[in-house]
């Protein structure tokens, strides 16, 4: 029998024979969280019943230990949760030719953001909630069409722009810039110069919409351009000097990666806390400022201190779902736990947060609640093909299979491209339901799409195996001379290895030797 080892790709809490390739989150047993854990999740619990999520978020506790502005907190949960027309409503509206209702919602909401401080960043939350900030097919042509039924609008011109410049970021992908292919730089270019067109354009616009500034800031910055970046977020400050969408762009471009030091972040963080007694989102600024500032890998080597000591201020769901991630790759899995808590107390969409509720959950003993948590989430964003991965592999590791096989295929359905999803995918057939044919046609795709992989390999052998495929030696010594030293494939190798010594190979007919 194959012992289960490294289960990274899917969390590492499955009784698996076998697995992924990569090893970073195998099982570690802890030892039992200190009694403030406790009481915070107890509270979690309680408040996590409250169907309105406002009244959820505020009713939620701060982590163990820690003092942030209640204001800021407040703040912060009215803004993530303000009734906002959704991608789906914007969509249907466009389609409608009613493309003049969409204006005028979005301009009532210019108008609070400008002249309310309750009603603060409003039009920029509105935008991210309308999923205008994402390039998709169905967006794009969406916002095309708006276009053309309000030629005049800024709204549409914003929209426009945003579209461009995050089809820019799609077209450049996640590789370094040297290991970038020049084909894939040329379409960040073009997209880049389309986006900045319908940038500069909605900046001559009434009514201002600081959320362009904050995109143009971005973009130049993206092209190296730090004058023009600056400029941008000086014409930006000077339309909203308290905006928080501006500040937080020019927080998260202050890392090691663009040039910056943790001076020029607490000089950031120090600015937003002096704005903050009168704009208290401002304080979310604060936290992400500062939180960078400490943890930046390209400033400073990791910090010593406790991941939770990190979180000193509120911050955005996004930056507390990354540190969430990092505690629990750091195997602090109640510091893990509680961040990732917080994160989906802003965001109960946010993809990183559920799968490490998922995860940490499992250490902590709290796998049921969090199983009501995942699924309810998957249920609320079921068009989030990020929700559906994330929240897929966590309820694998759950045990869970058949929600978790039905989200994974939901994703790789809306995103062929995603081959680490897939692999999910191929796994969930071989260890949880056992379906060895699909998870040998999974084998052959990845390995077709990502040659130079090794989950591809690992799992066709794996496959072969169950099935006494004739093949299964000629894979495993395949996967054997490919990948045997690679970083991450070593526990596979060892399986394997473990297989061949326990099932020697038949010998080829006439090799056989005997008494003649």
């Amino acid at each position: 029998m194959i012992v289960a080892v490294g289960l990274a790709a899917i969390g590492g809490a499955l009784a698996l024979r076998h697995a992924p390739t990569h090893e970073s989150t195998a099982v570690i047993s802890v030892t039992r969280p200190a009694i403030p854990f406790r009481s915070f999740m107890t509270q979690v619990i309680e408040a996590s019943k409250i169907v309105d999520p406002l009244e959820r978020c505020l009713k939620m506790p701060d982590p163990p230990g820690s003092h942030w502005h209640r204001d800021g907190v407040e703040a912060y949960c009215r803004y993530r949760y303000q009734p906002a027309m959704t991608s789906l409503e914007f969509r249907q509206r466009i389609a409608e030719g009613r493309g003049d209702e969409v204006d005028r919602v979005l301009a009532e909401d210019a108008r609070a953001q400008a002249d309310d401080p309750a009603a603060a960043s409003r039009l920029d939350g509105a935008f991210y909630r309308m999923g205008l900030m994402e390039s998709t097919p169905d967006m794009r042509r969406a916002v095309d069409a708006w276009k053309r039924q309000r030629p005049q609008s800024a709204f549409a011109a914003a929209a426009s722009g945003f579209q461009y410049s995050s089809a820019a970021w799609q077209a450049r992908g996640q590789d370094a810039y040297d290991d970038t292919p020049e084909e894939n730089l040329t379409a960040m270019r073009k997209q880049a110069a389309l986006a900045r067109a319908e940038l500069d354009r909605a900046a001559t616009m009434q009514p201002p919409i600081p959320l362009v500034f904050a995109e143009m800031f971005s973009l130049a910055m993206r092209a190296g351009d730090e004058d023009d970046a600056q400029a941008a977020m000086a014409r930006g400050l000077a339309v909203a000097p308290d905006d928080m969408a501006l500040r937080l762009i020019q927080s998260a471009m202050s890392g090691g990666a663009w040039g910056g030091s943790p001076a020029l972040l607490l000089k950031q963080a120090s600015e937003a806390a002096a704005r903050a007694p009168r704009q208290p989102l401002l304080w979310v600024v604060v936290g992400r400022a500062r939180m960078k500032a400490r943890t930046d890998p390209l400033l400073h080597a990791p910090a010593a201190k406790p991941t939770l000591a990190m979180a000193g201020e509120v911050a955005t769901a996004a930056d507390l779902a990354w540190l969430a991630r990092r505690a629990y790759l750091g195997k602090a899995f109640s510091e893990s736990l509680i961040l990732a808590v917080e994160a989906w107390r802003f965001d109960d969409g946010e993809s990183t947060a559920l799968w490490v509720i998922g995860m940490a959950s499992q250490q902590a003993r709290y796998s049921e609640w969090a199983r009501v948590i995942l699924k309810n989430a998957a249920q609320k964003h079921s068009d989030s093909v990020s929700v559906a991965r994330d929240v897929g592999v966590a309820l694998l590791a759950l045990k869970e299979p058949v929600e978790a096989e039905r989200l994974l295929s939901y994703a790789v359905e809306r995103d062929p491209a995603d081959t680490w999803t897939l692999a999910q995918l191929g796994w969930l057939y071989l260890n949880a339901s056992h379906r060895y044919d699909k998870a040998k046609n999974v084998a052959d795709t990845l390995i077709q799409r990502e040659g130079d992989d090794a989950d591809g390999y690992a799992l066709r052998a794996f496959a072969q195996i169950e099935t006494d495929d004739p093949e299964r030696y000629k894979s495993i010594h395949v996967f054997l001379d490919r990948f045997e030293q690679r970083d991450g494939a070593l526990n596979t190798a060892d399986s394997l290895r473990t297989y061949l010594a326990e099932h020697p190979e038949p010998l080829p007919r006439g090799n056989v030797t005997g008494n003649h």
